[in-house]
């Protein structure tokens, strides 16, 4: 599930998980996204969510969402560069599984939608050298 309303933003991430064999449902509203995953909390195993929407933010909608299933992976999508452990400390109960910095290179959205993310990635921030590659999926 990916839960953005940057309508170019969602189509980047959609062409990047498809192009990886991952099956993508991509809501703009968080309440309509919200809406769907109650019907069936079994039916995604990730959830992509951008943290600035208008209506809900994506920290709120992550706590709704642990709420009706605790063991749902949350990826954040959010443009300000952050590390996880920082966020953590600023943010300790946000309930986020990883922060992917926007824009991004493809193979570190990958690494966070399959929970193989290293060290590296989860200890400091973003490395800005992705970003060509996430510029070069918009064209």
């Amino acid at each position: 599930m990916l839960v953005d309303n940057d309508a170019g933003a969602a189509k980047v991430v959609t062409w990047i998980l498809s192009q990886n064999q991952f099956v993508v449902k991509r809501f703009p509203e968080p309440g309509k996204a919200l809406k769907e995953f109650k019907k069936d909390l079994g039916r995604y195993q990730v959830i992509i969510v951008d943290a600035r929407m208008p209506g809900m933010t994506g920290f709120e909608f992550a706590r709704r969402i642990r709420k009706l299933c605790a063991e749902i992976r949350i990826v954040l999508l959010t443009d300000f560069e952050i590390s996880k452990s920082e966020f953590s400390k600023v943010f300790p109960s946000s309930q986020i599984d990883d922060i992917v910095v926007k824009p991004t290179a493809p193979r570190r959205l990958i690494q966070a939608v399959t929970g193989i993310v290293s060290s590296k990635f989860s200890n400091n921030p973003i490395d800005n050298g992705g970003r060509q590659d996430y510029q070069s999926a918009v064209y």
